[in-house]
């Protein structure tokens, strides 16, 4: 009777979280309990008349209430059986509930280290890509810098090679002019004469 009234007396506030089912529960206590203080009510009442019947009366009395205990005996035995029976189901329920949360949770959690996992293989693999790049820049400045370089030590060097040609044909050119001005300056001297001498008949 103390476990009826504990599951018939639940907390209103726990009541409003609780299952449709355990409210069932509730009631079908709350119930039973009611009718248990009906059924003390009635065995007071009994008892008062019992005390003014004969003996034969008496006895068919208690008869006919020890029947109808026994139906009772056997409805409450049922109903308690009904009650328990909910109660271990809701148990079982709400275990297989946390159970299924868990493993829920779990799967988030897993499903979030993988993730986690995937963003920093790929960050890794992005700076990766990136410090490549990096690399193959600076590689190919450095190869156009030389590249330039080398043009630019070619144009020199090809500078100075035209540069030394000019030299040496304005060298050459200008011998050949002084020994031009040699040849012509030995020609134009006079000549000596060596001819006979003319006779001066007069």
């Amino acid at each position: 009777m103390k476990i009826l009234a504990s599951i018939a007396h639940v907390d209103k506030e726990t009541c409003l979280e609780q299952s449709e089912q355990r409210e069932s529960l509730r009631r079908n206590a709350f119930k039973m309990l009611k009718q248990f203080q009906q059924q003390m009510k009635l065995e007071k009442d009994k008892e008062q008349e019992l005390d003014g019947m004969f003996p034969e009366e008496i006895t068919k009395q208690w008869f006919r209430r020890e029947q109808e205990w026994n139906r009772e005996k056997e409805l409450r035995e049922k109903l308690i059986h009904q009650i328990l029976d909910e109660r271990q189901k809701q148990i079982m329920d709400k275990l297989h509930t946390l159970k299924e949360q868990k493993q829920e949770i779990y799967e988030r959690r897993r499903a979030l280290i993988d993730d986690m996992q995937q963003a920093r293989k790929y960050d890794l693999i992005e700076k990766q890509k990136q410090a490549k790049e990096k690399e193959e820049k600076n590689q190919d400045s450095s190869r156009q810098i030389s590249i330039i370089q080398q043009e630019r030590t070619q144009s020199r060097l090809e500078l100075e090679k035209q540069d030394a040609l000019e030299f040496e044909n304005k060298k050459a050119i200008h011998n050949l002019v002084e020994k031009s001005q040699s040849s012509i300056t030995s020609t134009n001297v006079e000549p000596k004469f060596y001819g006979r001498r003319r006779i001066n008949w007069n």
